[in-house]
């Protein structure tokens, strides 16, 4: 579902309803506002007129990483960390595992990668982790790769080159060598860079950062600025905010958008401790049961725990979030029993909006938690 809480300046409020419509979240955001705005006996006029925020969170983006449906991507790096991707960090492969699958080491395996390795290019360049150059850069070297990623029709470049962190300045030359191909060949593709995405210590986090920025954020992007026309078509007179992984509020044209994919949890657990507050008790367990997931987050002392590297699909990122562990348990899981053990278990797959639940009778067929 899509829920919109509608409050007025004294803290009275009404909450409105409407199934979430993936392909075009603006249209469920829409339905949602306009039955909390029933509620209240007004127009979706004069509720978009009148209000002075507009905030939307959610989880669309991450979806589309756990689906993997995102951007056909390419990557270029420094050459000898060709393998990054495949290789991963050893915490990733256990990650999510149940105690079961974590016993037996033959079960486990690495994160589907989000580039296959014919996609990934290495250049010859080194810069020192002091920021001094080594190797100077082989443009040459990138201009091939450039054309091998445009005629292997990618939607995304990603670069991510040794100690960029430190100094940029191989990436940069590398981004503008890229720009200049792809405008060269007419094509439409998008180039990122890690320093300008996530420029902190450690490859492989900053990588993975770079990649799900690339990957997940553009249909994302899409959906949010959908959804800010259609609050301006009714009188919104401001820009459509959402929500930071480590609390706070941004613009949804926020250059980093991979710092709000997990945005609804998020608001959940910052909800939670100014509820706290009011009920004058500042230790809480709170919990946020979705169509696909069961979050739960801690509140101690009215402090909530800040997470360096957080694990997103078992990739590990160096984007500040606050603390959460999530299990596939939501109200949409879809309930299997095993042929042989005749065990029960939940999902992954979800039934989603559409069909739904059973019990919506909007032609379900595969019982879920919900029913």
């Amino acid at each position: 579902m899509t829920d919109t809480i509608l409050v007025d300046q004294d803290g009275h409020f009404k909450i409105g309803k409407s199934a979430t419509t993936p392909k075009n979240e603006a249209e469920g955001f829409l339905a949602s506002a306009e039955d909390a705005a029933d509620a209240w006996g007004i127009s979706l006029e004069s509720l978009f007129s009148g209000v002075n925020v507009v905030l939307y969170s959610g989880t669309g983006m991450l979806n589309t990483l756990l689906s993997r449906t995102g951007r056909r991507l390419g990557l270029i790096t420094t050459k000898g960390l060709e393998d990054m991707i495949l290789m991963g960090r050893g915490l990733q492969a256990w990650a999510d595992y149940s105690y079961a699958d974590r016993l037996h080491a033959v079960t486990h395996h690495h994160p589907d990668p989000l580039v296959p390795r014919r996609r990934t290019h290495g250049v010859t360049e080194r810069i020192d982790q002091f920021g001094d150059v080594v190797l100077p850069l082989y443009e040459h070297e990138v201009s091939i790769a450039a054309k091998k990623l445009i005629a292997d029709k990618v939607e995304a470049i990603c670069i991510m080159t040794i100690f960029s962190h430190v100094n940029p300045v191989h990436e940069k030359r590398i981004a503008e060598i890229c720009r200049a191909e792809v405008d060269r060949a007419g094509a439409d593709i998008i180039v990122y860079t890690s320093h300008e995405v996530r420029p902190v210590i450690r490859e492989q986090s900053r990588l993975n950062s770079v990649l799900i920025e690339a990957y997940a954020t553009s249909r994302g992007r899409k959906q949010l600025r959908g959804i800010e026309d259609v609050s301006k078509k009714y009188g919104f007179k401001y820009g459509v905010q959402t929500l930071l992984s480590f609390g706070g509020l941004t613009s949804i044209n926020h250059p980093r958008l991979h710092e709000t994919m997990i945005s609804g949890p998020i608001g959940g657990i910052l909800g939670a401790a100014y509820v706290g507050k009011l009920i004058g008790n500042d230790s809480l367990i709170c919990s946020d049961m979705g169509g696909t997931s069961f979050d739960m987050g801690v509140i101690t002392r009215g402090q909530t725990r800040i997470e360096n590297e957080p694990l997103m699909d078992r990739f590990k990122l160096n984007v500040p979030t606050l603390h959460l562990d999530t299990i596939g348990a939501g109200a949409g899981m879809i309930l299997k029993v095993d042929p042989l053990t005749k065990k029960v278990s939940l999902g992954p797959e979800s039934a989603g909006s559409d069909p739904g639940p059973i019990c919506f009778d909007r032609g379900g067929t595969e019982p879920t938690i919900a029913d």
